[in-house]
């Protein structure tokens, strides 16, 4: 199979064109699988480039390197036959009748023997074909119109062979469905899967295909699988589409109903095994798990999808429940650099225990939990995202802004730097709510990002960095939240940004930025537009915050050290402001008389006083203490000097 490397980055961009431009259809060869044709796949000769059968290079979205080079061969993208060299055998109910050799029949069992071509058409009531041949040969079964049904096994189980390619004819409709029980010998637990492979398969051809799993997989490699064409239906009890070493699939229409995942490849002890590579197709899942699951690397280049996992956004899942990510790569990475996606999802919609990087393509994402999540770096350099609901929108430990268009609604953070597992989905406070994170930050240096946040807007439990785009922070509403919250520093170099929410805990930059600043208590109400003027009624910001807000941070390469600027909302002026140094911070942080003034030191380095103590109801405090009805708010770091004393919390 073809490895990847996990440790360096291969450059495959040429491979992988290849293999999209060739549109997954006919290579440029039109190579029949003949003899000529078996020599090219055991030679492992890729299919050739031709620009008049897809796509260009010119429309490949991402020219960085690539993980994984899928390597579709001549024969994987060739779904035709020369019929005058194939052995042909004709279902009947319960028998079949053989013309050709390496082939055989008894009764409603078909087992093919050799290499070479065996075409199929009929149908069988309770029958199955088998491949037992050489580890060496390779076999190519075209389905030219079939109906089989086996009630105790795989309809078509390939014991042994090199390769076995499955083709569906051109204009026909395949069927094949299996039993709720299959007959297996004691202590084996496979064959389970309606169409069964123990080595590589490919399926391909432009035909149809309907798989009616009733027993666990609709379909199953238990080496490399490759679909390169058809029109494929799945509906099975456990997962629908399962490739060990890998699943590669550059085209084909796919509808698939799970109660597993929808697609996966699941080699967890061959580092350079358990990906997925997707460089086209349209796909419809909906399925119990998780939709496409790699267990090393999931990378996408191409392809429509439409998701639903776990009973969609909505659905409450327990603490035990499965994994129902939309996207997951359990270990290493998921690359998406293309594709149209429509995910709604009851867990995270884009997953990695290692990184995510989205540097393509259009996203609508509801979901139950995180809309991006990884537990290392997430990067977003493109695309257009626009996540409609989550509990935290985009996370990982590290997260990096530097392209596309990105919306983002969330019931908790919008956009969180925070790693690992934080207990995402659930209420109160989390681990990570008022905790530093080792090497936890913020980069934002591109695209153009709105962010609608319930709790914190920007959340880093490490630092912030903004050094271009545009980025618009609305909320949060309550004051246990700020629309900036960070536990190091806070440093702005250029782009824009505005943020405006409430201001119990507020905090602006630091300042050893290199761009002036402010965060200005001001207030307003959703829809009004905010316009910031400088002294000679130059505009220099415009928006249009989605809720209320009591104060707002903001910046912008226009800003200049002295000037004054005059912030308008909804048409009356409202507040002014005169900057002194790069970051003036004239906010207090603190919430009043109920948590308001911890005190502590202020981003731009001078000390708050403490603000109105006032107190707190019994139970735990942010900081982890327990405290009485009554008690004293503890001392929570550092935050926004107020006028009147008091910090934010960071």
């Amino acid at each position: 199979m073809r490895k990847i490397n996990n440790k360096t980055i291969l450059p495959c961009v040429a491979a992988l064109m290849c293999a999209i431009m060739v549109g997954c259809g006919s290579s440029n060869t039109n190579e029949s699988f003949s003899s000529s044709s078996l020599q090219n796949e055991e030679t492992g000769q890729s299919a050739s480039t031709t620009a008049e059968a897809g796509s260009s290079a010119a429309e490949l979205s991402y020219t960085g390197d690539l993980p994984i080079d899928p390597d579709f061969s001549d024969s994987d993208l060739d779904g035709t036959w020369d019929d005058s060299a194939a052995a042909h055998i004709t279902l009947d109910g319960t028998s079949a009748t053989v013309d050709g050799v390496g082939v055989s029949a008894d009764g409603s069992v078909i087992t093919i023997s050799d290499k070479g071509l065996y075409v199929f058409t009929g149908t069988l009531t309770n029958g199955q074909i088998i491949v037992n041949a050489q580890d060496s040969d390779k076999v190519q079964i075209v389905l030219n119109g079939v109906d089989i049904t086996c009630s105790s096994g795989p309809a078509i189980y390939v014991m042994q062979a090199d390769k076995v390619f499955l083709t569906l004819a051109d204009g026909t409709d395949n069927k094949v469905a299996d039993g709720s029980a299959y007959n297996l010998a004691e202590g084996e637990d496979e064959p389970d899967a309606c169409i069964f492979s123990k080595d590589d398969l490919t399926i391909n051809g432009s035909g149809s295909l309907t798989v009616t799993a009733n027993y666990d997989k609709g379909i199953r490699g238990k080496d490399d699988l490759k679909i390169t064409g058809g029109n494929i239906t799945v509906t099975s009890v456990g997962d629908g589409i399962k490739g060990k070493d890998c699943v590669a699939i550059c085209g084909g229409t796919f509808n698939i109903t799970a109660g597993g995942d929808g697609i996966q490849s699941n080699n967890d002890t061959d580092a350079d095994c358990g990906w997925v590579a997707i460089t086209g197709g349209d796909f419809t899942i909906s399925a119990a798990n998780d939709g496409i699951q790699a267990e090393t690397t999931l990378q996408i280049t191409g392809g429509t999808y439409d998701i639903t996992t776990g009973g969609g956004a909505d659905t409450k899942l327990s603490d035990d429940s499965e994994s129902a990510k939309a996207l997951k790569a359990s270990t290493v990475q998921l690359l998406i650099t293309d594709g149209t996606f429509d995910i709604d999802s009851a867990d995270d919609a884009l997953h990695s225990n290692g990184s995510v990087t989205v540097a393509g393509g259009t996203f609508t994402i509801a979901t139950g939990d995180d809309g991006i999540h990884s537990d290392d770096t997430t990067t977003v350099s493109g695309g257009t995202v626009k996540i409609t609901q989550s509990y935290e929108g985009i996370e990982g430990l590290v997260v990096n802004i530097s392209g596309g268009d990105i919306d983002v609604t969330s019931s908790d953070d919008g956009v969180n730097a925070a790693g690992g597992n934080d207990s995402s989905g659930t209420m109160g406070f989390t681990q990570d709510a008022f905790s530093a994170t080792d090497g936890a930050v913020i980069n934002i240096s591109g695209g153009h990002m709105v962010v609608n946040a319930g709790g914190d807007g920007l959340d880093s439990n490490g630092s912030l960095t903004v050094s271009g785009g545009e980025t618009y922070v609305w909320g949060p509403t309550d004051s246990g939240n700020g629309a900036l919250d960070y536990n190091g520093t806070a440093t702005v170099t250029g782009g824009v940004l505005v943020a405006a929410g409430s201001s119990g805990m507020a905090q602006g930059f630091g300042t050893d930025s290199t761009q002036y600043s402010a965060l200005v208590s001001v207030s307003g109400t959703a829809g009004s537009e905010l316009v910031i003027k400088d002294a000679d009624g130059n505009t220099v910001i415009t928006c249009t915050p989605a809720k209320e807000y009591q104060c707002v941070a903001f910046t912008s390469p226009e800003l200049k050290d002295g000037g004054t600027y005059t912030l308008t909302v909804g048409g009356t002026e409202a507040a002014t402001v005169t900057l002194s140094g790069t970051a003036t911070n004239e906010v207090s942080g603190g919430m009043g008389g109920g948590m308001g003034g911890f005190g502590g030191t202020a981003p731009d380095g001078s000390t708050g006083g403490r603000g109105g103590h006032g107190t707190m109801p019994g139970g735990t405090a942010p900081d982890g203490s327990t405290m009485p009805s009554g008690g004293t708010a503890p001392d929570l770091g550092s935050g926004a000097t107020s006028t009147t004393g008091g910090t934010s919390q960071s």
